[in-house]
């Protein structure tokens, strides 16, 4: 019985909660770090939705079509301060997407289908080692839309060919009528979104009453992703964040899915004390934009977190760490 081989399978279902029915509208404000203005003839990021003619892959005529549609957006007013030189046009990737968040009484339950399948192996009595495949699968998640997307879907010409400003998305994206400025967006929770997750976790532990008056023990741990993808609705294409800081285009996602993450622990326990060492290795990981947009950006490079920690126990109820 040195090998064991251990599987599940659970599907799970949860209700939306009372904020995400019937919650008033409330005012939040994250940042776009990778989009930009798309409707900024200066916008820094390479995407085929931008008003820049330099910087957008399909040429300066989808740049004048974008901008065509955002002077819509903004109205005659707006258009003529935000394109006439009245007003600086944003030149940075960063800008801010406040955006008023209201429940929304229609939604359904999600559902999450959740696998695991792998081995365990006692290779002696002191030293295992199991080795895990595990995959998690949303397809009608409850999360809120994302402004990112809703300038992507409205500008692009693969989502909205007419460049129509009754596209669904662009009736969501508030400009100030004033000087054409980003200003708000009207969004809601929907079943829209989906999450796709998947890797493995090797770990090898050790350990031994022969050192001294104590035990030694060694735990070493190794998760590698397989894949980590989401989907923003189900017209859109699936983008696969392994290896980056993402996702932010679907909330309720874990971010910086790293390609793959080390965790070393090692420990020595008396008989009322004890202590242990813990050496975590994050491998360098590229920023979301890579995945989001075409232009190129500069990796964060690897780093080492090393934590030490220790208990002492005294007088039979005390315990000091």
């Amino acid at each position: 019985e040195r090998v064991r081989v251990r599987g599940a399978r659970q599907v799970a279902n949860r209700a939306p909660n009372i904020g995400e029915l019937y919650q008033s509208q409330e005012q939040f404000a994250p940042f776009s770090l990778f989009q930009g203005d798309p409707c900024s003839e200066l916008n820094p990021a390479t995407l085929t939705y931008t008003a820049n003619p330099t910087l957008n892959p399909a040429g300066p005529a989808t740049a004048a079509q974008v901008k065509g549609l955002c002077q819509q957006l903004m109205g005659p007013t707006g258009a003529a301060e935000y394109y006439g030189g009245g007003t600086p046009q944003p030149s940075g990737f960063v800008s801010p997407r406040i955006s008023n968040l209201s429940g929304n009484p229609n939604l359904l339950s999600e559902e999450a289908r959740t696998m695991t399948l792998g081995v365990v192996a006692n290779l002696t009595d002191r030293a295992t080692v199991t080795l895990d495949y595990w995959r998690i699968e949303l397809d009608d998640m409850i999360a809120p839309q994302v402004p990112d997307t809703l300038y992507r879907e409205c500008l692009s010409s693969d989502t909205n060919p007419p460049s129509s400003p009754n596209h669904p998305s662009c009736e969501l994206i508030i400009r100030n009528p004033t000087n054409g400025a980003v200003a708000t967006f009207d969004v809601t929770y929907t079943n829209e979104a989906a999450a796709d997750l998947a890797g493995y976790d090797l770990q090898f532990d050790w350990n031994t009453d022969e050192v001294g008056p104590g035990s030694l023990n060694l735990n070493l741990l190794a998760t590698v992703t397989d894949h980590w993808k989401t989907r923003v609705n189900p017209t859109s294409p699936w983008l696969d964040f392994t290896g980056t800081t993402g996702p932010s285009d679907v909330r309720g996602v874990n971010q910086f899915a790293y390609d793959y993450r080390l965790f070393t622990t090692v420990g020595y326990r008396g008989s009322s004390w004890g202590t242990s060492f813990r050496w975590r290795y994050l491998p360098s990981i590229a920023p979301e934009g890579t995945i989001r947009t075409q232009a190129q950006y500069t990796e964060t490079p690897s780093y080492n977190v090393f934590d030490v920690a220790g208990r002492y126990m005294f007088a039979d109820r005390w315990e000091l760490r």
